[in-house]
C-alpha cells in the first residue's frame, strides 16, 4: 500500500521535530489505533516518555498522513491503558 505525506503532515512533523522513519515505524507497528470526530484513523506508539500520534486517511490502495504529533499525556489518549 502506497503512504504519501500531505503538505501539511511535511510542514508539521518538521516543526515537530519528528522523522518520517517515526511515523512509519508508528503506522507499521502502532499500540492502538483509533478515529478521530471526522473518521480518520489515529495510530498511537510510545516512544520514550512521550506518544506519537499518527493522524491519516486510508483508501483503498492508498494511506494519506494528514498530521503527527508528540504528547506526554498519555493518559489522556491510550484507551487501553
Amino acid at each position: 500500500m502506497a503512504i504519501t505525506f500531505s503538505k501539511h503532515s511535511l510542514q508539521q512533523i518538521k516543526l515537530r521535530k519528528i522523522t518520517k522513519n517515526e511515523v512509519l515505524k508508528v503506522l507499521n507497528n502502532p499500540d492502538e489505533i483509533l478515529r478521530d470526530k471526522f473518521g480518520n484513523k489515529v495510530a498511537q506508539k510510545i516512544i520514550g516518555n512521550f506518544l506519537l500520534r499518527v493522524f491519516y486517511l486510508e483508501e483503498k490502495d492508498k494511506i494519506t498522513i494528514i498530521t503527527a504529533y508528540k504528547t506526554s499525556k498519555l493518559k489522556k489518549y491510550l484507551k487501553n491503558k
